[in-house]
Order: C-alpha cells, then sequence, then structure tokens
C-alpha cells in the first residue's frame, strides 16, 4: 500500500457540504426504493408486519448503497462531486465489510433521528426541545472532529477510516 503521510486530509467544510448533498441524494434513494414497495402495502393494506419488513427494507437499501460505494470506491456520489475518499486509516486502502458496517450504524446512531424529531415537533410544537436535543445529538460527531487529532468524525475514527481529498 502507500504511505499514509501522503493523502491529504479533507477540509472540515468539505466534508460537510458531501454530508448535506449525500442526505439530498439518499432522500431520493428512499423516495425511489419506497415507491418499488408501495403495491405490497396497495395489495396487504397496513399491517404490522408489512411496515417492519418495509423498515427493514429501507434499512438494507441505504445500507446497500453506502456499503457499496465505501467499499468499491470510497466514494459515494456525493463524495465524488466533492472530490472526497473514504479510506482505511492504517494504509489508505479500501475498506473492509467490518469498517463500513460500524461506519454506517455509528453514523445512522447520530443522524437517524433528526428528520422524525423535528417531525414531530411540528406536530407537537410544546415538545420543540426534542427536535433541539436531537440536533444537539447529530452535531456530536461534527464537533468530535473539532477535537480530534487527526481532524476525524466520530464515525471515522470507530470505524478507523479517514476521508481524504482526491
Amino acid at each position: 500500500m502507500t504511505d499514509t503521510a501522503d493523502f491529504l486530509p479533507a477540509g472540515q467544510l468539505r466534508r460537510l457540504g458531501s454530508l448535506c448533498y449525500d442526505f439530498i441524494l439518499l432522500a431520493a434513494l428512499v423516495v425511489v426504493a419506497g415507491g418499488v414497495f408501495q403495491p405490497l402495502f396497495s395489495f396487504y393494506g397496513k399491517l404490522p408486519w408489512l411496515d417492519l419488513l418495509y423498515q427493514v427494507y429501507l434499512l438494507t437499501v441505504v445500507f446497500g448503497y453506502f456499503a457499496y460505494c465505501w467499499i468499491r470506491s470510497g466514494q459515494t456520489l456525493a463524495m465524488k462531486t466533492w472530490k472526497l475518499r473514504l479510506t482505511d486509516a492504517r494504509d489508505g486502502g479500501r475498506l473492509r465489510w467490518s469498517q463500513a458496517v460500524v461506519r454506517f450504524v455509528v453514523t445512522a446512531l447520530f443522524y437517524a433521528p433528526v428528520l422524525p424529531a423535528w417531525s414531530w415537533a411540528h406536530f407537537n410544537p410544546s415538545q420543540r426541545w426534542i427536535a433541539i436535543a436531537v440536533t444537539a445529538w447529530a452535531c456530536v460527531p461534527l464537533l468530535w472532529s473539532l477535537f480530534d487529532r487527526d481532524r476525524r468524525f466520530l464515525q471515522d475514527r470507530l470505524a478507523g477510516t479517514r476521508i481524504i481529498r482526491c
């Protein structure tokens, strides 16, 4: 492999821009994937097991997209646009499946609750504090990078990955 000192770390604003762009692309992916599943709801109606299957299906689609991109090339569509690449922190090589799983799970724990919390706050204005608390929770990985010796996000530190410029 190559020497890890040869890679330029990605800047904070570039990574944040890519993250926001990834959220937009992710929303489109979920809408398309959800549309594929909707005929089952039309046929069977609203059943608890079907709701659970739908959630597992969407989670699998989202994980599949990220894991495929991270492992194959180290870049999602947003990362290509922002000229970023995700690498193994040790040797600059491609990610392993275990790293993709850890990175995905940690990222999901921080970012997945944001939209439901803001939706809840919209319909329950007296409980807007929940949305604010969840948004603060979502900032933890970003704030972590300000204090991390390598300026990595928390999910990258825990997964043994890093984002570099390419």
